[in-house]
């Protein structure tokens, strides 16, 4: 069973490493690898904002992966994860299932949104698998605000509350 809790300044190692490892890397928008001063002002955004909730899971106390929510507005946040490296199958979907219920006992929104590489396959299908459903790039940004996509991804919703 997976739990989830907070990050802390003392994750911030395991995490810079999950995150230049190319398991990872490789998958995220931004591929090239991340310095430590780059790390550590991210890192602190997420020990400190809380808009920006960044979480730890873990399975029988060891690390396996990470997750985050944006609080984008007062219905729709933007989340991003990843399993460890040494994670083995599986665990993805483990992380995405406790934490859609994280978000409901914890946030006040009421949906999800997600931007996924094209590339990653696995991923794409575990969205889909877990309730997600793809939506435009147009529908995305008028959900996100935000005033232009990466390209060569693909978009996601979810509600919070509603099956899934």
């Amino acid at each position: 069973m997976i739990s989830l809790r907070r990050i802390t300044d003392a994750d911030s190692e395991q995490i810079l490493r999950w995150r230049n490892s190319d398991e990872v890397r490789l998958f995220m928008s931004d591929q090239e690898p991340i310095t430590l001063k780059d790390h550590q002002a991210w890192l602190m955004a997420r020990v400190e904002d809380p808009t920006n909730v960044g979480l730890i899971a873990e399975k029988s106390s060891v690390a396996v992966g990470f997750m985050q929510f944006n609080i984008l507005d007062t219905e729709t946040t933007e989340w991003g994860f990843y399993k460890s490296p040494d994670a083995g199958p599986g665990l993805g979907r483990e992380i995405c299932t406790e934490s859609i219920e994280w978000a409901k006992q914890n946030l006040s929104v009421s949906r999800v949104v997600a931007k996924v590489i094209s590339t990653n396959i696995v991923s794409l299908k575990l969205h889909l698998g877990i309730g997600f459903e793809l939506i435009s790039e147009e529908a995305w940004l008028k959900l996100t605000g935000y005033e232009r996509a990466a390209s060569a991804h693909k978009f996601f919703r979810r509600s919070v509350r509603g099956p899934g």
